[in-house]
């Protein structure tokens, strides 16, 4: 007996709906056994699931599509994690020029802005274009 409480086969879902990795699905990448066990959904389908956190193998929440499965692992495809509703931008405050001339400026700016533009901004950003 093992942690489901009854007998042990390949594939033999469990009240929380676990599902055991069978034998010949062993050294594969999650990706793959996905696939496996959930034959309708597409690569991008079982890619974002996994990046999303709604896979768990053995308990634990696995990020990356190439972790590798050992066989008799109980994996766990659960409910996607809602990613935030980012708001749209927020306005810049006027910034206070202190100098200006052909090769420099000098703002006040507040506390906290942003002043170099990230690849994905959270927040305005002066120098964003």
């Amino acid at each position: 007996m093992g942690r489901g409480g009854g007998q042990e086969g390949a594939g033999d879902a469990r009240r929380r709906g676990d599902v055991r990795v069978p034998h010949e699905l062993a050294g594969k990448r999650l990706e793959e056994v996905l696939r496996h066990l959930l034959p309708d959904a597409s690569r991008s389908e079982v890619a974002r699931l996994v990046k999303r956190g709604a896979v768990r193998v053995d308990g634990r929440r696995i990020f990356r599509t190439n972790h590798v499965v050992a066989a008799g692992c109980w994996v766990r495809v659960g409910k996607p994690r809602e990613r935030p509703v980012r708001d749209a931008a927020p306005e810049l405050p006027e910034l206070e020029v202190l100098f200006e001339d052909e090769h420099l400026a000098i703002v006040n700016k507040p506390a906290g802005l942003l002043m170099h533009a990230k690849e994905e901004p959270r927040s305005a950003a002066p120098l964003d274009g």
